[in-house]
C-alpha cells in the first residue's frame, strides 16, 4: 500500500472519493502546483501520512458526523469567515493502558502553515491517528488564515474550539475537565500561547491543559522583526518574513506590535503547563533558536519541560519517523503521564 500511495498526488487522493469529507481538508488553500506533486515529495514516510490516510478512510463512511463547525449558524451568517473554523473529531480506537490512566482525557491538535494555509494531513490527521492508537481521542482544529492580522482571529478560534469541546463533552464521550494540546510551526505559535500569561488559558478563563506539545514552534517574533527590518528592500527574505509578519499584525509592522507574541517573555511557573518541544537544528523555515531559547527559558523559570531534538530532518516532519526525533510523541505522552497521573 505504501509504495503505491507515496507516488500518488493529492489530486488523485481527493478524486478517489475514498477519504470522504476529510479529503477536502488535507491541505487548506491548496494551489495547483501542490495538488499535482507526489506525496513522497512532502516526506511521506517521515510524516507517517499512510497512518493518517488509513484512519481517514476508516472514518470516511460517516465522515460528516466527525466534522464540526465551532461557531453557530447565526454567528457564521453574521461573519462568513467563521465557517473556516472547524474541528475534526477522531475517536480513540480502543481502550489501552494509557486510557486506563487518563480516562477520557482528549488531545487538541493544531496544524501549521505559516498562517497562510494548514498542512492538515501531515500535522493534523496523522497525529490524531497516532493518538487514537494510543487510546486517546483527538480533535484536529482548522482556524482562520490567509489575511492580514489573522493571528488574533486564529487565537479566538482556538479558545472557542476548547470551549466547544467541553460544552459537547458528553456527545463526544470525552472528559469535561482533562485535556492536552499541541501544534506545529504556526499551529505551535497558537498552542504555545495557551501557556502564556497574557494570551493563555488563565487570561481567557479556560481550563488548564495538562500538557502542551510544540513542534518546531515559531515564537521569537522580535527576531523575525529584526531580520525583516534589516533585510534589503525587494529581497526574498524581506518579502517572505514581511508576509508572515503582516499575517501576525494589522497595519504597520512595529516591534511593539510583535512583542506580545514572544512566548518566552510571557511564561510563569504558576500558569504555564508542562511543555514538550521537538525541532531540528537544520530547520530552514523556523530557526532552531526558537525551540532552543524556549526550552532554556522554561528551565530558568522552573517550568516542567522536556524535548526531543534532532540535528537533521528539516521542517514539517510531523511524527518524524526514522528521523532523530522519531518517537517524540510517545515521549511527550510518557512525560504527561509521569507528572499528571
Amino acid at each position: 500500500m505504501e509504495n503505491s500511495l507515496k507516488n500518488k498526488t493529492l489530486r488523485e487522493l481527493i478524486d478517489s472519493g475514498e477519504y470522504g469529507v476529510f479529503a477536502d481538508y488535507f491541505w487548506s488553500y491548496i494551489t495547483e502546483d501542490h495538488l499535482n506533486r507526489p506525496l513522497d515529495s512532502y516526506g511521506f514516510e517521515a510524516t507517517e501520512m499512510e497512518l493518517g490516510l488509513k484512519r481517514c478512510k476508516e472514518l470516511a463512511p460517516d465522515g460528516s458526523k466527525y466534522l464540526n463547525y465551532i461557531y453557530s449558524k447565526q454567528e457564521i451568517y453574521a461573519c462568513h469567515e467563521l465557517q473556516e473554523a472547524k474541528l475534526f473529531f477522531f475517536p480513540r480506537k480502543e481502550e489501552t493502558d494509557i486510557t486506563k490512566k487518563t480516562g477520557k482525557a482528549f488531545a487538541l491538535v493544531i496544524p501549521g502553515g505559516g498562517f497562510a494555509r494548514q498542512w492538515t494531513l501531515i500535522e493534523g490527521f496523522s497525529i490524531a491517528a497516532k493518538l487514537n492508537e494510543m487510546g486517546i481521542s483527538a480533535f484536529v482544529m482548522l482556524y482562520r488564515t490567509a489575511q492580514e492580522g489573522v493571528v488574533n482571529k486564529a487565537l479566538k478560534d482556538m479558545y472557542r474550539a476548547v470551549s466547544y469541546i467541553f460544552d459537547n463533552a458528553d456527545r463526544f464521550d470525552v472528559s469535561d475537565s482533562s485535556f492536552i494540546m499541541g501544534g506545529f510551526s504556526a499551529g505551535a505559535t497558537l498552542a504555545g500561547e495557551m501557556a502564556s500569561d497574557n494570551l493563555g488559558w488563565k487570561a481567557m478563563g479556560l481550563p488548564k491543559p495538562e500538557l502542551i506539545f510544540l513542534g518546531y514552534p515559531a515564537h521569537k517574533m522580535d527576531m523575525f522583526y529584526k531580520i525583516w527590518s534589516e533585510a534589503p528592500a525587494g529581497s526574498p527574505v524581506k518579502s517572505g518574513i514581511g508576509d508572515f509578519l503582516h499575517r501576525l499584525v494589522e497595519g504597520e509592522i512595529t516591534m511593539d506590535k510583535v512583542m506580545p507574541y514572544v512566548l518566552e517573555d510571557h511564561l510563569s511557573k504558576e500558569i504555564c503547563p508542562p511543555l514538550f518541544i521537538t525541532a531540528n537544528e537544520d530547520d530552514p523555515t523556523v530557526p532552531f533558536i526558537n525551540s532552543k531559547s524556549l526550552y532554556e527559558a522554561c528551565l530558568n523559570k522552573k517550568i516542567p519541560v522536556r524535548s526531543k531534538l534532532g540535528r537533521t530532518g528539516g521542517h514539517s516532519y510531523g511524527l518524524g519517523k526514522s528521523l532523530e526525533v522519531d518517537g517524540w510523541l510517545d515521549e511527550a505522552i510518557s512525560f504527561w503521564l509521569s507528572i499528571t497521573y
